[in-house]
């Protein structure tokens, strides 16, 4: 190879470098690559919120919606399986589910069986949030606010939950409304976690499938 093209070789080399050293340095929702849109948490609350304070209270239409991950049939799947569990399955928030539903209990320690009695059941993630549990560090970055009960059913209730997934070698954040889908009165995918109904898990659960 002659000099000036190895030249412009070592060049290509480090613009590419240098692109990848801008990306790294981004803050993680601002990364070169993402696979799913940017929504900003608390902007979503101070936007709804607002509307509290306008009417004087929130009802069910003014709670967050998420259209990016819809709740219907198409966030779902994407084949006919031949079964029509998925025509039946409906979607209902927490507190359509139950009176007074709980995020995640005190301590964050699930009352649960021992994770490996799950697998025979392919209940993986299940047991996976069993073991993330155990630990209140890897709860907080999970869970933003974890250690101060700052996501919750109660106090400034929007419909709407964010969680920290671990995805490609980056923490993502991830928004979601707190729509879960039902077949036959039961969750279609992860339980609630514990003896009180922990929302938590199947929130996750959904995060982490958007």
């Amino acid at each position: 190879m002659t000099r000036d093209g190895m030249s412009q070789l070592m060049k290509v080399k480090v613009t590419h470098h240098k692109r990848a050293r801008q990306c790294r340095s981004l803050p993680i929702m601002e990364r070169c690559k993402r696979e799913t849109p940017y929504q900003d948490y608390q902007r979503i609350k101070s936007m709804v919120q607002a509307k509290a304070d306008l009417k004087g209270a929130l009802t069910s239409e003014d709670l967050f919606i998420d259209a990016c991950f819809p709740p219907d049939r198409s966030s779902l799947t994407y084949v006919y399986s031949g079964d029509d569990k998925y025509e039946r399955t409906v979607f209902k928030r927490p507190k359509e589910i139950r009176g007074t539903p709980s995020l995640i209990g005190v301590g964050g320690i699930c009352d649960e069986p021992f994770p490996w009695q799950h697998w025979k059941q392919r209940a993986w993630f299940h047991a996976a949030l069993v073991v993330v549990s155990l630990s209140v560090r890897a709860l907080e970055r999970l869970l933003p606010g974890f250690r101060n009960n700052e996501q919750n059913f109660d106090e400034d209730y929007i419909g709407c939950f964010h969680f920290h997934i671990w995805r490609f070698g980056e923490w993502v954040d991830i928004v979601v409304d707190d729509y879960l889908p039902m077949l036959g009165g039961l969750p279609l995918f992860c339980r609630p976690l514990g003896s009180i109904g922990e929302l938590w898990g199947p929130l996750v659960e959904k995060a982490y499938a958007k």
